[in-house]
């Protein structure tokens, strides 16, 4: 994550400082009027953004989601609009003496930002169902839209947009400053919610397409800075169009990525809108974790569905105590693996029907210490590695196989114990009964100061409701556990 955050940063600060250094240094930012140059960058704009507009569209018909719809039509707007801006270069089709009614991509950009925001929210049910029932309704309004923008374009005066070029005559001091400097900023805020919030779950899931879409986020607001900023036909007015440009191409990019990494464009988008934390990091699986969960679970029928309930509670508790969402990701896979070392254990141990022997105890308790080996030869899960052998040491140092305590007891091992025992004691074993709900967190409680971590047993309380109502919607993981 701090690779790529550096990357970001470049991507961000890089055009933000040619940007400034154009502005300070006017005999730096000349002024290059190639309408030519202008209607063949627009038209390039207008290609991409159509491009992803039908990608995405393709996906929201076929899976008939309508965050995927909203935001297809956020791309669908910054093209049609687009359309509009370099067709009315001057010097090229007509002879307006105008670079393009630069108030079309202000327009443009400002709606597909609207709609790029309103693609994160869980809209009601009622709404879904109206807006996907009428989705063609939806892009020939936008059509509409863009037709009318034309006409307008056609009908009134130049109100060109940039940092000296508002035509005198258009309208009061008031209207040019909001065309100038209002809707741009607005466009700027919207656009930094979206890439906040892509930030944030690619903390949290790293979905190579969220990041791609991170990348070509900043690039438009770093555009849309120097749209608001830049007099016409200036250097600064071009870089905004090449940012724009490479916004799209950048994330054009990540959904053809995304076609070679083995999944599907559906399967990538829905995953960019998945609600709840548990979602989220589900679809952040790769190849490498499914295979190990499915190896022990093949070698133990006992933790089919364990390491899940083990992974949900874990990640409940890990949220409650407000961990970051890298730490949340660690959390959540090194709970879902943290018991890959029974995969070295003998048949006739994992499966003996009756309490186990001293010797053959001994041999379980070294599965911590196997799990870590493992994962040690993988170096993308070298995060997991202490949550994986710690789980099963003690607040008091009485655990194993190190013998740690309170602290210096991972914290992904302290929250997956508490989380390990109380599933272990939920769960119906041949040589004993499932315990209630009740009495097990009656013993996590008297546990707390002993065998485990004091926070995370009250951490452990307050979202037990939590839990228990995340089994309650999903039944093949309530099946053992839920016995209350």
């Amino acid at each position: 994550m701090k690779v790529q955050s550096a990357q970001w940063l470049a991507i961000g600060l890089t055009p933000l400082t040619i940007l400034l250094l154009l502005l300070h240094a006017e005999h730096y930012n000349i002024r290059l009027q190639i309408p030519a140059a202008h209607f063949i960058l627009c038209a390039g704009i207008s290609s991409l953004g159509a491009a992803l507009a039908l990608i995405v569209g393709l996906v929201a018909h076929r899976v008939r989601d309508v965050r995927i719809l909203l935001l297809s039509l956020a791309f669908f707007a910054a093209a049609g609009f687009s359309v509009v801006h370099g067709l009315f270069t001057s010097d090229v089709l007509v002879k307006f003496p105008s670079p393009g009614r630069g108030w079309t991509h202000v327009v443009g950009f400002g709606l597909a930002a609207t709609l790029l925001v309103a693609s994160g929210f869980d809209l009601p049910d009622r709404m879904k169902g109206t807006l996907l029932r009428g989705r063609r309704t939806c892009y020939v309004c936008l059509f509409a839209l863009i037709v009318a923008a034309i006409w307008v374009v056609l009908r009134l005066p130049d109100p060109r947009l940039g940092g000296d070029a508002l035509a005198a005559n258009y309208g009061s001091p008031y209207l040019r400053a909001l065309a100038m400097w209002g809707i741009p900023a607005g466009t700027i805020g919207l656009l930094a919610v979206a890439l906040h919030r892509n930030i944030q779950d690619y903390r949290l899931a790293q979905l190579p397409l969220q990041g791609a879409i991170v990348s070509g986020l900043l690039l438009l607001i770093v555009g849309q800075i120097g749209l608001a900023a830049s007099p016409v036909w200036h250097l600064s007015w071009w870089l905004y169009h090449v940012l724009v440009f490479f916004g799209f191409v950048t994330i054009l990019l990540g959904v053809v990525a995304q076609l070679g990494r083995g999944t599907t464009l559906a399967d990538s988008f829905q995953a960019l809108f998945a609600q709840g934390t548990m979602e989220k990091l589900e679809r952040s699986y790769n190849d490498v974790i499914i295979a190990l969960i499915t190896s022990v679970e093949a070698r133990d029928p006992y933790t089919q569905g364990h390491s899940a309930r083990v992974s949900l509670l874990a990640t409940l508790i890990g949220e409650e105590m407000r961990l970051s969402p890298e730490r949340l990701r660690i959390l959540h896979q090194a709970a879902l693996l943290h018991d890959v070392g029974k995969i070295g254990v003998r048949d006739a141990i994992l499966h003996k029907p009756d309490r186990l022997s001293d010797d053959e105890y001994s041999i379980i308790k070294d599965h911590p210490r196997k799990g870590e080996m493992v994962l040690r030869r993988i170096p993308a899960l070298a995060p997991m590695l202490g949550g994986v052998r710690s789980h099963h040491e003690r607040w008091d140092g009485r655990g194993y196989p190190d013998g740690l305590r309170g602290e210096s007891i991972p914290l992904e091992g302290r929250i997956i114990a508490v989380a390990d025992v109380f599933d272990a004691l939920t769960s119906g074993r041949p040589y004993r009964p499932a315990r209630s709900f009740d009495e097990t967190t009656v013993e996590i409680r008297k546990g707390a100061g002993s065998a485990f971590d004091p926070r995370i047993a009250e951490a452990f309380e307050r979202v037990l409701p939590v839990y228990q109502a995340q089994l309650q919607r999903s039944p093949h993981l309530a099946s053992e556990a839920w016995t209350d």
